[in-house]
């Protein structure tokens, strides 16, 4: 496209509140909020945190990026929905220091009961 003789290039992603790829998928947003930069940070110092501190720390990092916009989610297809639910797993298994094959729908329930 041309206005006043500069061309102007369509961009493929744009970021607004979201992220939005050019086929409307958010399969970009996906992968920005699925980031796990935050909790290999807070693996580092997880020895030294209580778990009420870690937990708050996951909340502040994590939960807030995922609980952003979730509304756009809802219809979404199954393997971005498991994308997303990766996060929230990982965080459970760092803030309670469980094994990486451990379950946890029992450990995720008494992080609810923390707040």
């Amino acid at each position: 496209m041309i206005m006043s003789g500069v061309t102007i290039k369509p961009s493929q992603v744009v970021r607004d509140l979201v992220v939005v790829d050019g086929d409307l998928s958010l399969a970009d947003h996906v992968s920005h909020v699925t980031s796990f930069f935050h909790l290999r940070q807070l693996r580092f110092i997880r020895r030294s945190l209580t778990v009420g501190t870690a937990h708050v720390l996951v909340h502040a990092f994590i939960h807030s990026r995922l609980d952003y916009c979730n509304a756009m989610f809802a219809g979404f297809p199954v393997g971005q929905l498991a994308r997303l639910q990766s996060v929230p797993t990982a965080a459970a298994h760092l803030v309670l220091g469980l094994p990486g094959r451990a379950s946890v729908s029992a450990a995720m329930y008494s992080l609810v009961l923390l707040l």
